[in-house]
């Protein structure tokens, strides 16, 4: 089981969550599981506190979301609820040293980028659809008001 995990994990980062839910589709006795997972967590090639900072970081880069549904996506990924918010925490001290983008700065990337589409749209369905789209995004009902009254 050693060996298709790391194959698992060498296709991308996982979660300890993910890696179990593996082995446990391939039908692994518990006990080899959690021998696996043990292994791997020694070897570092396991550790959730990383992998949901490597998460959050990519989708900024990539696919920028709001707290709420980074929140999600890591929750469904099987990170600690504890996890979640020391991660998320880091996010918003990193945007406070100019590190990285707000949450309000990445929204209003997304919805200039969005908006392009929208163009053709009269001014009032184009408004809701940015807002549900930002909404969709994760992006809290503040930062949406604000970027619709700037915009």
């Amino acid at each position: 089981m050693l060996p298709y995990a790391l194959r698992l994990l060498g296709r991308r980062a996982r979660s300890v969550a993910e890696i179990r839910q593996a082995l446990q589709k391939k039908e692994a006795e518990p006990e080899l599981i959690e021998a696996v997972i043990g292994e791997l967590k020694e070897l570092k090639f396991l550790n959730d506190l990383e992998f949901a900072r490597s998460w959050v970081r990519s989708r900024d880069r990539v696919s920028p979301r709001g707290e709420f549904r980074l929140r999600q996506e890591l929750l469904e990924k099987g990170i600690a609820k504890d996890l979640i918010s020391q991660v998320l925490a880091e996010r918003k001290e990193a945007a406070g040293e100019d590190e990285g983008m707000s949450e309000f700065e990445l929204a209003q990337q997304v919805a200039e980028t969005r908006s392009r589409s929208y163009s053709h749209l009269p001014v009032e369905a184009r408004r809701r659809r940015l807002a549900g789209f930002l909404q969709r995004r994760g992006f809290s009902i503040d930062t949406i008001s604000r970027i619709l009254k700037e915009g």
